[in-house]
């Protein structure tokens, strides 16, 4: 068995050091997103390095989405006797058709390691250029999105609309209108100015809302795109925070004659993130301090919940029973005063690592196959 095992572990070994590798190092006249012109060609190069020894290697095309495939010719289809870990230029064509199907198209160009004159394939490495090709509707139609950003500082909401034309003219009168809505309220139109969107390309259109009057909570954003004489609608959800630390959880249970972790679970209510958040810890009798520890600096994100660590609490002199804890969050110039409950306790437990668990049950389970082979065995020789 442990031979069987030896030589499928050699040949694996022996099959991925036989496979060579490429990768594509550079191109010339490259651009992503072509715009379909009828009866207009492109040509493309690009360099590509292969590995492992001297061999051919195969250019084709295949459409991953539409069908333009069919339109890119290779002035030279197989590269023969490549040498290898050298830079190699490859080229391509496309010529376009007198027409094409309106909407986005997506080919790849892919070099493939071949091993013969026909091109039959010698192992698995390639690379591949995708190309994606634009062809415009004959009536006015758009592809666009609505998202959002937030200046906290200056309680000012951005909303964008990014517009792609996908008309076969310039649309020269495109604008959007946006409004607000919480619950039954509808806050006022606001609207902003108009802009060319030349054909097959794209515009960001900024509406500026002011939040400084707002209550904290939620909010749909809904925002009207108007063009060529049609108007779409799309909608978005905006939330609008309060500017402080929240308290989630602490630690509610010490261990008696130890230095025990006390952990501080907060959430930030704000859109922006605070620096700096720093805070302690005391322990109470009610009338006196019995510990305290500081917690130390930390950065929380925007609508972050996060885990204040490095707090300990040594109750070598603190007897068993409850406690009132005081936390103190400190930032941006405010402290939050939290009081909590927490309970010392005799460390009575036995604690089990997780390291020795899982040894535990993979002996019970080698105890119950040993059981089930050897009685099955003794079965056999009873018979």
């Amino acid at each position: 068995m442990a031979k069987k095992i030896f030589f499928f572990v050699f040949l694996v070994i022996l099959l991925v050091a036989s496979v060579s590798g490429l990768k594509l190092v550079g191109n010339e006249s490259y651009k992503q997103f072509l715009l379909f012109e009828p009866l207009v060609e492109q040509s493309f190069t690009y360099q590509f390095i292969g590995e492992g020894g001297t061999q051919d290697y195969v250019l084709s095309a295949f459409d991953v989405q539409g069908n333009v495939s069919r339109y890119f010719v290779f002035p030279e289809k197989v590269l023969r006797d490549v040498v290898p870990n050298k830079e190699t230029e490859f080229i391509f064509l496309l010529q376009f058709p007198d027409e094409l199907d309106p909407g986005l198209h997506e080919a790849w160009v892919g070099v493939t390691e071949t091993g013969s004159d026909e091109g039959a394939l010698e192992g698995v490495s390639n690379v591949n250029v995708r190309v994606f090709v634009r062809s415009l509707f004959a009536d006015p139609f758009v592809e666009w999105s609505l998202s959002q950003e937030y200046d906290a500082g200056a309680e000012e909401l951005s909303v964008l609309i990014d517009v792609e034309n996908w008309w076969n003219e310039d649309m020269e009168d495109v604008s959007a209108v946006v409004r607000m809505r919480q619950d039954n309220r509808t806050f006022g139109d606001r609207r902003s100015a108009s802009v060319l969107v030349k054909r097959g390309e794209s515009a960001q259109i900024v509406v500026p809302v002011s939040t400084a009057a707002w209550q904290s909570g939620r909010y749909h954003v809904e925002a009207d795109l108007v063009f060529e004489g049609e108007r779409e609608s799309k909608t978005l959800l905006f939330e609008l925070g309060k500017k402080e630390i929240s308290l989630v959880n602490t630690t509610y249970e010490l261990y008696t004659h130890s230095v025990n972790a006390f952990d501080v679970m907060v959430r930030n209510e704000w859109n922006a993130g605070f620096k700096g958040v720093k805070g302690d810890v005391e322990v109470w009798n009610g009338t006196d301090v019995l510990y305290s520890s500081k917690i130390p600096p930390r950065e929380l994100r925007g609508f972050q919940t996060l885990v204040l660590e490095g707090a300990y609490i040594d109750t070598k002199y603190i007897p068993v029973g409850m406690y009132e804890a005081k936390v103190r969050l400190k930032y941006e110039g405010r402290e939050d005063v939290h009081l909590v409950s927490v309970e010392v306790v005799n460390d009575d437990t036995i604690r089990i690592s997780e390291f020795a668990l899982i040894t535990i049950i993979l002996l019970l389970l080698l105890l119950l196959i040993l059981q089930v082979v050897f009685g099955g065995k003794k079965e056999k020789g009873k018979k």
